[in-house]
């Protein structure tokens, strides 16, 4: 028997459209996964790194202030999230700018990766360095969504370089902070001390340093603690090196479970009616919002709809288990250092 060409044409391009929506499932749960696994970050490429800002200023000799412009660095690291379980890598190529400001002061920024950067501002006084505060962003991709969060800090005589000190010579350091999505402010505080003189390499010449021992503890609406190894120009105080392991813990879920419980319940409930219960009327909006799917693509989007439910009910089960036992941490190890000079970049 012939089939008029008609019915086939048409069963061929249903065969295209349910390949092509089998394909399009299979890749966003392949993107799905890779953002997961990765958390969406990526090493910054130097070209496309924030660039300096402001007028560059002219240096007095006795003043701690580097050349403003873009510097190289490279490093290595991650940023892990212990629920969900996530973890994110940092570099290798880890681009940074100096900014001068119209106080005399400078600001410098270093992108970890496209998901995380950090900025701290220094004042030169008295032959030394002093921290005046900083700004930290970081992102999360979950995939189907996204968590930002940006803290800004400010410190209090915060010495960072003291023109006299000697090796072994100990002092405090306290800066206070905010950050979005959470109430409240964040106390860091520690001991910072001197360790010494010391020689660091950078593109192959010699560089003077001076290294420092940072210990200090937070509290307030994040807690946890924060231990770094900071090696600073002795000629102009730019960060050569950073070897750092923070760890942050955030109260928001546990003192704020309802919130957290309220979505995951009403997602689940979502679901559970799309797939169990009548879907007529929703899987006519899908068609009629999606003129190319056809009926035979709807169980490819129930089975995507069963494993988003599985991930929600796992996320139902967290939340119980963090509402019970307070909140868990996110730590960040890392660590980088200049490989090349503004005239070299």
């Amino acid at each position: 028997m012939r089939v008029p060409a008609e019915v086939n044409g048409a069963h061929r391009r249903r065969s295209r459209i349910a390949a092509g929506a089998a394909i399009a499932v299979v890749v966003v749960l392949a993107v799905f996964a890779f953002r997961w696994v990765t958390g969406g970050a990526r090493p910054v490429e130097f070209d496309d790194a924030a660039r300096p800002t402001g007028s560059t200023l002219p240096t007095e000799p006795a003043e701690l202030r580097p050349e403003q412009g873009m510097y190289r660095y490279r490093g290595t690291g991650t940023d892990r999230l212990d629920v969900p379980p996530r973890s994110q890598p940092q570099g290798p190529d880890m681009p940074a700018s100096v900014s001068h400001r119209p106080d005399g002061c400078w600001t410098f920024r270093i992108d970890y990766s496209t998901n995380h950067w950090q900025s701290w501002d220094y004042c030169p006084q008295d032959g030394g360095l002093l921290e005046a505060g900083g700004t930290s962003f970081q992102r999360w991709d979950f995939g189907a969504f996204a968590s930002e969060t940006t803290a800004t800090f400010t410190c209090s005589d915060a010495v960072t370089i003291r023109a006299d000190a000697r090796p072994g010579d100990e002092w405090t350091q306290r800066c206070t902070g905010t950050a979005t999505g959470t109430d409240g402010t964040t106390v860091s505080e520690g001991p910072y001390r001197f360790v010494g003189r010391e020689t660091m390499t950078v593109d192959g010449r010699q560089e003077p340093a001076l290294r420092y021992r940072r210990d200090r503890s937070t509290s307030g609406n994040q807690t946890g603690s924060e231990n770094s190894d900071v090696w600073f120009s002795e000629r102009t105080g730019l960060p050569l090196r950073n070897e750092r392991q923070l760890e942050a813990r955030t109260d928001t879920v546990k003192n704020k479970p309802d919130l957290v419980q309220r979505f995951v319940d009403a997602s689940i409930l979502g679901w559970v009616n799309y797939l169990y219960g009548n879907r007529q009327a929703a899987n006519a909006m899908m068609i009629k919002d999606n003129p190319e799917m056809t009926e035979a693509e709807l169980p490819k989007v129930q089975a995507l709809v069963r494993l988003i439910e599985t991930a929600a009910r796992e996320a139902q089960r967290v939340n119980g288990r963090l509402s019970e036992s307070g909140a868990w941490p996110t730590t960040t190890s890392i660590a980088w250092t200049h490989v090349t000079r503004p005239g070299d970049a």
